[in-house]
């Protein structure tokens, strides 16, 4: 297979792994199919499907809703929301900078100190 047919069956391999991973849900679904059969799982499976599909549709229609309305603010919500991301980014690492100081680490492992390592 050359050329688009390729592409196209590589897009749709991805696709498919990416979409295809067993969550929670998909979990308990097999384990009810198994003891259940597979008319139960498929039906299981079709609820599960028509709930996130209501829920998609509500997200939609509920983001056009309110994009009308934080039109004035986007501008700063988007600074309030990239400073957010910023703090979520560098708390993890001023505590790993402060767990792991260089005169500390030079003074051996945690497991050394006489204080537990706190």
């Amino acid at each position: 297979m050359d050329g688009w047919g390729a592409v196209l069956l590589q897009g749709l391999v991805t696709g498919w792994a990416i979409a295809v991973p067993v969550g929670a849900v998909g979990a308990l679904l097999v384990a009810v199919s198994s003891r259940a059969g597979w008319r139960v799982g498929a039906a299981g499976a079709l609820g599960v499907a028509t709930v996130d599909g209501v829920y998609a549709a509500l997200a939609v229609a509920g983001g056009a809703a309110l994009a009308g309305v934080l039109a004035p603010v986007a501008g700063t919500l988007r600074v309030v929301a990239a400073a957010v991301l910023l703090a979520v980014a560098a708390l993890p690492l001023v505590h790993a900078l402060r767990r792991w100081s260089w005169p500390r680490w030079r003074s051996g492992p945690w497991w050394a100190d006489e204080r537990g390592g706190r």
